[in-house]
C-alpha cells in the first residue's frame, strides 16, 4: 500500500508557482487531477486552478514530480496567504 503526497507551494521570481507531488506507492502512478486554490487572509479563495492528467503525466514509483504554473496575476500573489492542494484521481498502474 502507498500514497501519494505534496509538498507546499512556492511562487517563483516571477509570478508563477510551483509544487510537488510524491509518489509513495511501490507502483507508477498516472491519471492524476488536483485542484491548486489559493485563500486570502480571510480564507476566501481567490483564484484555483485545475490539473487535468496530461499536464504532470507518470509519476514512477518513489518518485517526484515537479509541477509549475502558468503566470498568475501579481494581485494574487500578494494577497495568497494560504495555499491548498487537493488530489481527487490518480490511478496506479499494474
Amino acid at each position: 500500500m502507498g500514497s501519494l503526497g505534496k509538498s507546499m507551494i512556492f511562487f517563483n521570481s516571477s509570478v508563477s508557482y510551483t509544487f510537488s507531488v510524491n509518489n509513495h506507492f511501490s507502483e507508477n502512478v498516472n491519471g492524476l487531477q488536483c485542484l491548486v486554490t489559493f485563500y486570502d487572509e480571510k480564507n476566501n479563495p481567490i483564484h484555483s486552478d485545475h490539473f487535468h492528467p496530461f499536464r504532470i503525466g507518470k509519476i514512477s514509483a518513489g518518485q517526484k514530480v515537479q509541477v509549475t504554473e502558468k503566470n498568475v496575476s501579481p494581485i494574487i500573489k500578494k494577497l495568497t496567504k494560504h495555499v491548498d492542494i487537493k488530489i481527487w484521481e490518480f490511478k496506479v498502474m499494474n
